[in-house]
């Protein structure tokens, strides 16, 4: 096609109106996407909010106890698990699958590990807390879930497996405010030339330990919130979709 040609093509263009009309539909469409992800994104806020409500400000309402107290075992992984690697095995935790109560699920590394005592030292268990302990996420914790499936740990991560008096999950979150365990887990940090922490350190760590009945509570409410994310996830996906096939439907003319 030559340029006297190409100049003498026609193209259907619409009405002014048509296309601002088209525009206003996508930009609410566009702004009630961006409000569902703003909604999704501050509800890790409310957790903190729950937890001094039912506590006070980082469990103040109740004198702080050593954590050793409510310890049954403490270790952190070994070296070595390099040479274990393997493609499709078992999940092994690193310290940046440690985001701030809950394990992550990016980048999964697996391990085939090796038999005896050393492996299932290192092996997790449902409701351990585990806390990061060198590399770049000192202090980052989290907890087991249930039906996790089989884990060990590196080691950079802390296994913490509690008595019945203190809830793993009351346990992580109150070591992850800010004005709580965070605190204390950069106090203990301040003046290293190697930041890291050392079981003792986990071991001294103060915390409030309300009744179990009232911690439960709190762990209930911890459900529900839970249930409300899973469900406003899922509508985000319905309605990401969704907005994409109105981009479609608004290029081919169809709106």
């Amino acid at each position: 096609m030559n340029a006297t040609s190409l100049k003498s093509l026609e193209i259907p263009l619409p009405s002014l109106p048509e296309p601002k009309r088209i525009a206003d539909i996508l930009d609410k469409a566009d702004a009630i996407r961006r409000k569902r992800r703003e909604a999704i994104g501050h509800s890790d806020d409310l957790l903190p909010s729950f937890f001094n409500h039912f506590f006070g400000p980082a469990g103040g309402r109740y004198n702080l106890q050593p954590l050793h107290k409510h310890i049954d075992f403490l270790t952190s992984g070994s070296r070595g698990w390099a040479e274990h690697d393997v493609e499709s095995g078992k999940r092994f935790i690193r310290s940046l699958d440690v985001p701030m109560n809950r394990i992550g699920s990016d980048d999964i590394v697996f391990v085939n590990p090796p038999p005896g005592t050393e492996a299932e030292r290192t092996r997790v268990r449902v409701g351990d807390v585990l806390v990061t302990i060198t590399g770049s996420r000192i202090g980052r914790v989290a907890f087991v879930p249930q039906s996790f499936d089989e884990a060990y740990v590196s080691q950079h991560v802390a296994i913490v497996r509690l008595k019945p008096s203190l809830r793993p999950r009351f346990c992580s979150m109150y070591l992850s405010l800010s004005n709580g365990g965070q605190r204390q887990i950069a106090k203990a940090q301040y003046g290293q030339t190697k930041p890291g922490l050392s079981l003792t350190n986990i071991r001294e760590f103060e915390i409030p330990i309300p009744p179990t009945k009232e911690q439960d509570r709190f762990l209930d409410t911890w459900d529900q919130q839970d249930s409300v994310l899973a469900k406003q996830t899922e509508s985000g996906w319905e309605f990401e979709a969704l907005f994409h096939s109105l981009v479609q439907r608004a290029f081919r003319g169809d709106l």
